[in-house]
């Protein structure tokens, strides 16, 4: 059985150890990265973050401008 620290480790490097047809990996992933924004955020930004989301060029660009934004108003 994997020790705490190797799923944790596993996990920074791999993404999530989850894939199922119904909810795959990738999507598990880009979860994972936005789920502050959207629990952050109002509703309203929420189509925002779903861009945010996207593996594309426009989605890391905006995924990096909601960073930005969520760092300085929550930290």
């Amino acid at each position: 059985m994997l020790k705490y620290e190797e799923i944790i480790e596993s996990y920074v490097v791999e993404g999530s150890f989850l894939d199922m047809p119904q909810f795959p990996r990738e999507r598990i992933n880009s979860l994972v990265k936005t789920f502050n924004m959207y629990v952050k955020f109002p509703e309203s930004r929420w189509p925002e973050v779903r861009k945010a989301e996207e593996e594309t060029p426009e989605g890391q660009e905006m995924y990096e401008k909601l960073k930005e934004e969520f760092v300085e108003k929550f930290f």
